[in-house]
């Protein structure tokens, strides 16, 4: 028969997880203290050690949340990508980024601990956030490969692509967080017009002028 797990015990790690969020977005990782955490979790050190290892391991349980909610949404919203045309893939292009930033905007804490903390605290860490990330660039690649097979867009470095939109969402997602100059939905308007105009520049005339109506609907800020 299984054994069933406390429920003081998942309560406990669900504390630890909310308590840590806020220290390291506060303080970044390397200044909190294990101490600090079981603190304001109102546990023992005992009580942490018995869900964690170490610190580090808290700060992976924390980004694989926040990646793994990104990655089902998008999942979800990808179903049946290659039956869609291109047109139709493009008009998706903006729940993309949404969802992103909507994630992003709904725990603050977690992203900005990814900002603040995520690279270079461990090789565990790191490669948790490569490979995020190297998912999302290769959705694009995906996207952008099967564009060009249709004879929509003649671009040969696809991953390029993928990478440099990752960037350009880390960065509005810093000043989303830090600045809060930018709200989800602007930042999203932004990479949606900025992406599809940037395609259009590999794409034949007669598909680019289908596509510029597009860029008329999509505001450059929520206010417009």
């Amino acid at each position: 028969m299984a054994r069933r797990t406390p429920r003081g015990t998942t309560d406990n790690r669900e504390t630890i997880l909310r308590a840590a969020e806020q220290l390291f977005a506060e303080k970044g990782f390397p200044s909190t203290q294990i101490a600090e955490i079981a603190a304001a979790a109102g546990i023992g050190i005992g009580s942490f050690y018995r869900q964690f290892p170490d610190k580090g391991s808290v700060l992976l349980a924390i980004l694989a949340t926040l990646f793994g909610d990104i990655r089902a949404k998008l999942l979800a919203l990808r179903a049946g990508m290659v039956e869609r045309t291109f047109l139709e893939q493009l008009m998706m292009i903006q729940r993309t980024f949404e969802i992103v930033f909507e994630v992003f905007a709904t725990h603050p804490a977690v992203g900005l601990t990814l900002l603040r903390s995520g690279y270079g605290i461990s090789p565990e860490s790191e490669q948790l956030v490569w490979n995020a990330f190297s998912e999302l660039a290769g959705d694009v690649a995906a996207d952008v490969v099967r564009a060009t097979e249709m004879g929509v867009l003649a671009i040969d470095t696809p991953r390029n692509v993928g990478d440099a939109i990752i960037g350009m969402v880390l960065q509005l997602s810093h000043r989303l967080l830090v600045d809060g100059d930018i709200s989800a939905l602007e930042a999203a308007r932004f990479c949606t017009r900025f992406t599809i105009g940037g395609l259009l520049a590999f794409a034949p005339g007669a598909i680019s002028e289908q596509v510029r109506p597009l860029l008329q609907g999509i505001a450059p800020r929520a206010a417009e």
